[in-house]
């Protein structure tokens, strides 16, 4: 990642960091992995591949993107509603769809 375009994201509303975030989450997979002795490493895997990061630059900016996913996303409470909102509607126009 360029300074420049590091510096931008920085100065991002946190509304939009965090869907820049969620948009890309959506195109490709990571996971952060902190070992106790070792440094971290950051794990990107997408259409074309798997990379492995260690460049501290790197690992803030999906540290960063992990953080804002993390913090728009619902309580594990309000996820189960959400959840179960979503299947009762689904039940619902399965049942408008095919009356018995």
């Amino acid at each position: 990642m360029s300074r420049g375009s590091s510096r931008a994201r920085a100065l991002r509303p946190p509304a939009r960091r965090a869907a820049a975030a969620a948009a890309a989450a959506a195109q490709s997979s990571f996971w952060l992995f902190d070992f106790p002795a070792d440094p971290s490493i950051a794990c990107v895997a997408n259409l074309t591949g798997t990379l492995f990061m260690d460049q501290s630059g790197q690992l803030n900016a999906f540290s960063d993107a992990f953080d804002n996913l993390r913090a728009s996303a619902l309580s594990p409470a309000d996820s189960l509603t959400r959840i179960t909102d979503i299947m009762d509607l689904m039940r619902r126009e399965r049942d408008t769809r095919n009356p018995s």
